[in-house]
């Protein structure tokens, strides 16, 4: 098991190895209309575990994926940070893409720009990542703020969602980068 399979921490959160309790929450997470307003639709039930399962996967084979995020206070599963690689047939294909997702109750204290540097950390200082993108659309001002402030400039390429309805407002994707020496040169 490669060494980063470890838990990380910042200041308020943990992040950890996906737990079987957090499915039914992870659910409940990607079924909120408000949370999914971004993405063309909310997921099912076997999206939500098919992700669960995948991240496990990840983590585990690789060290890196798309961690559980948990308040280190209460114990309580809010969400996920993490890695992932885009599919073949995704313009973003090749490349390293960090995202999250958390639960509505959890917004607006910071949580995704903490729990994205703490990602963002491994990648860079203990698995030697290169560079990190970013992408979303571009109407998603929220996480568009969290790529700000982790540093991330949009690279100005953009792309039109290959699956999703040209005529829908979440068509428009933009895409945001960093190098490992900014990001060190933002965070050491």
């Amino acid at each position: 098991m490669p060494a980063t399979c470890e838990n990380h921490f910042s200041d308020r959160l943990l992040l950890r190895q996906w737990k079987d309790s957090d499915r039914q929450i992870f659910h409940a997470i990607n079924n909120d209309a408000d949370v999914m307003r971004y993405f063309p639709r909310t997921f099912t039930y076997e999206e939500s575990d098919a992700f669960i399962n995948k991240s496990i996967s990840n983590i585990a084979k690789f060290g890196w994926g798309s961690w559980a995020v948990e308040l280190i206070d209460s114990g309580e599963f809010i969400g996920f940070v993490g890695f992932s690689e885009p599919a073949d047939w995704h313009p973003c294909a090749g490349n390293l893409e960090i995202g999250w997702r958390l639960g509505r109750k959890y917004w607006g204290h910071g949580y995704a720009t903490e729990a994205a540097i703490c990602a963002m950390q491994v990648g860079f200082n203990t698995l030697g990542f290169e560079d990190v993108v970013s992408f979303t659309s571009a109407c998603n001002l929220p996480s568009i703020n969290v790529m700000k402030k982790l540093g991330m400039k949009e690279d100005n390429v953009g792309f039109i969602h290959p699956r999703i309805d040209l005529a829908s407002h979440l068509a428009k994707h933009v895409v945001f980068r960093i190098s490992k020496s900014e990001w060190q040169t933002k965070f050491g």
